[in-house]
Formats: structure tokens, C-alpha cells, sequence
């Protein structure tokens, strides 16, 4: 009995000791994958730019027809290089086992529902919609079951322009009217020509990210509310303009600053890489404006700040989240 019980101590201890690192090897193998899949979105997106005049995609909310339940879908970046890719399933990172449901309002919220679900971050959704679609990703185009993966950089704070896309404005007629869908406005945030990109080789262009569609740092976290949460252990992979892809440390942090406290944001642990979601370090936000989304509830920047300006408010004004 003795002996038995000696083997089975032994057995305990070799079990404590190697399961952590067959979890670790699990874990470097489903970021290889990660990586490989933005390799090949790379390859994508600069066909895509080479195709479209050296233009990066346009973000674009106006109803296709069609999609999963039929009700339409919109033009996301990852449905615009398709013709590249023909394959949603690149666009999956093994690291996000988030499922989705397949139907939906078109608008990322149930079936039946008037509100969009937004990203993950939003504030509309409620306990319901939740428990109809955790990850807060149905989009009416991927068919997967899966949440997309991996999403565009449209700034270091989304929807002001300081990205790969301008500003957010909303869609008008050859009259000036608003567009109108679904009993609102269309968002449109148009493309960039690359040229203009002040360093293409370390400007991020997609990444890791718990938003279907943007890789800002106001949107990137998700429901979660700690680094531990973060995706293959917090060293997020991202793939550059030039096709590189290489993984950034990250944080997240509880934003302090005047304009919406409190709320969580995630960071690169390293400021210096902070600004590789800019196109311009003196690139000037929009958030204002009858068109523009405004500043209310963006917890980071105003009209006038540059992109540099944005980076060290992040930092001086957050603290990390363990």
C-alpha cells in the first residue's frame, strides 16, 4: 500500500509539472496558426491595394444583398478580399473559441431585435442579446459558426481616422441627404491611398482583436476586463502593411481620463509601440462635426490631438489591469 501510494504521489507530482507545459506548447502552436493565418490576409490585402490603385479598403456599412438569413450583409474588409483568400476560415484564430449564432438582424443583434449589437464594447447590448450572441459578432456573412478573428486598424482610437481608414462620416446622396437604412444613417469611413503611410513597415494593418472589425485600442479588448483574458497570453500577433507579422506584448488598462472614466481600453505594454496604429504620428483626429461620430464617449481623444498626442494621453492617463 505503501509503494501504491508512493507511485501515486509521483505520478501527481509529474503531472503537476508537466501539464503547464503542454499547455504552453498547445497555446505557441495556436499562435503559429494565428500567425500564418495573417501571413496569408497580408499576402491578401496587398493585392487587394494593388488592384484598387494602392487604396487600403474602405469600411463600408451599406447592405449587400443576400447573407445567412437573407436579410443582407455588409462589406467588412474580410468580405472585400475574399476574391484573394476564398475562405472565411483564415480569417479564425484558434485562440478565439467565441460561436455566433446563425441568424441575426443583419446588424450583429438577434433575430427580431431593432438595435445592432455593435462590437464588443458596446454599450446597446443587453443581458438577452448577450446570451443570444456572447461574442457580439454575428455579421450575416460568415458562415462558420466561428467569431472573426482578427480586425482592421482604423486607429488608435476607432472611428476618428487616425488609421488605415479616415474618419467615420455617414453615406449622402447627389442631393445631400443621409442614406437611410434600417431607419438610420450608414457609417462609412473611407480608404487610404498608402502612399501617405508614413512608415508602411511598422503600421499595423490587422490583428488580434475581440471587435469583428476594428483593432483600435478603444475596441480590442472585448467583454473581458484583464490581461490575463488576452489572447495567446497577451502577446498578440499583428500583421504590418508590408505583410510582416509579428506578435506585440499587450495590457489591459482602466482608462482615468475625463471623457467617459472607467473605461477599459488595452494597450501595448511597451508606449513606444503605441503609435504603430498611426499613419501619421502628426495625423489630426475627427471626432466632431455633423458628420463625424464625436467625441462623447470616446474615452481617449478630441478634435485637434495627433496621433503621438493620443499615445501619451493613453499612458498618462490609465492604469494596467492585471
Amino acid at each position: 500500500m505503501i509503494e501504491l501510494l508512493v507511485v501515486i504521489a509521483i505520478i501527481a507530482i509529474l503531472a503537476a509539472i508537466l501539464f503547464p507545459v503542454f499547455q504552453k506548447v498547445r497555446e505557441n502552436a495556436r499562435r503559429a496558426v494565428c500567425e500564418s493565418n495573417l501571413k496569408q490576409i497580408g499576402l491578401a490585402y496587398t493585392m487587394y491595394n494593388q488592384d484598387f490603385d494602392e487604396m487600403t479598403p474602405a469600411v463600408d456599412k451599406t447592405l449587400q444583398a443576400g447573407g445567412i438569413d437573407g436579410s443582407g450583409y455588409e462589406t467588412d474588409y474580410f468580405v472585400l478580399m475574399q476574391p484573394y483568400l476564398k475562405s472565411v476560415n483564415v480569417f479564425l484564430c484558434p485562440d478565439r473559441s467565441d460561436s455566433m449564432p446563425t441568424t441575426g438582424n443583419g446588424m450583429g443583434g438577434p433575430a427580431g431585435s431593432s438595435y445592432a449589437l455593435g462590437g464588443n464594447n458596446s454599450k446597446a447590448a443587453g443581458a438577452s442579446a448577450r446570451a443570444v450572441d456572447i461574442g457580439g459578432c454575428f455579421d450575416n456573412f460568415n458562415a462558420t459558426g466561428q467569431c472573426i478573428g482578427y480586425g482592421y486598424d482604423d486607429g488608435i482610437a476607432g472611428d476618428g481616422g487616425y488609421g488605415l481608414v479616415g474618419p467615420q462620416t455617414y453615406l449622402k446622396d447627389s442631393s445631400g441627404n443621409y442614406v437611410m437604412q434600417r431607419g438610420g444613417k450608414i457609417p462609412y469611413r473611407p480608404g487610404r491611398s498608402i502612399a501617405i503611410l508614413a512608415n508602411p513597415a511598422d503600421t499595423v494593418a490587422f490583428g488580434d482583436t475581440w471587435d469583428n472589425l476594428s483593432v483600435a485600442d478603444d475596441n480590442a479588448s472585448g467583454r473581458f476586463k484583464s490581461t490575463a483574458a488576452l489572447r495567446h497570453g497577451g502577446l498578440e500577433n499583428m500583421c504590418f502593411v508590408d505583410g510582416h507579422v509579428k506578435p506585440i506584448r499587450m495590457q489591459m488598462a482602466k482608462y482615468t481620463g475625463a471623457n467617459d472614466a472607467g473605461a477599459i481600453i488595452v494597450i501595448p505594454v511597451d508606449p513606444s509601440n503605441a503609435t504603430k496604429w498611426c499613419y501619421d504620428l502628426s495625423a489630426v483626429g475627427v471626432y466632431g462635426g455633423a458628420d463625424g461620430p464625436g467625441s462623447s464617449g470616446y474615452p481617449i481623444d478630441s478634435d485637434g490631438e495627433t496621433c503621438q498626442n493620443v499615445a501619451n494621453g493613453l499612458y498618462a492617463n490609465s492604469t494596467p489591469l492585471p
